[in-house]
């Protein structure tokens, strides 16, 4: 969550962790408030492991919608 808060400094966000045998994920919705609310975004994040790497996936939730978003990361991730 430090790597969050460096990247969107006072983001607000709800995650959630799924783990198996392979790797653990964790899922994040970021909301990033601006002063004028038309200018708040919200960003659905994915961080996994992989060969001793750690990805984050972002996903811009004004211009993708949530069945592409799922389809991506079930394809990607592989939960």
């Amino acid at each position: 969550m430090q790597y969050l808060n460096k990247v969107h400094e006072g983001c607000e966000y709800f995650s959630w962790i799924a783990e198996d045998e392979q790797r653990t994920v964790q899922y994040v919705r970021e909301y990033v408030n601006k002063d004028n609310p038309e200018e708040s975004k919200e960003y659905y994040r994915v961080f996994f492991n992989d060969n001793s790497h750690v990805y984050d996936m972002w996903f811009d939730t004004d211009l993708i919608d949530e069945s592409s978003i799922s389809e991506f990361v079930s394809t990607v991730v592989g939960q």
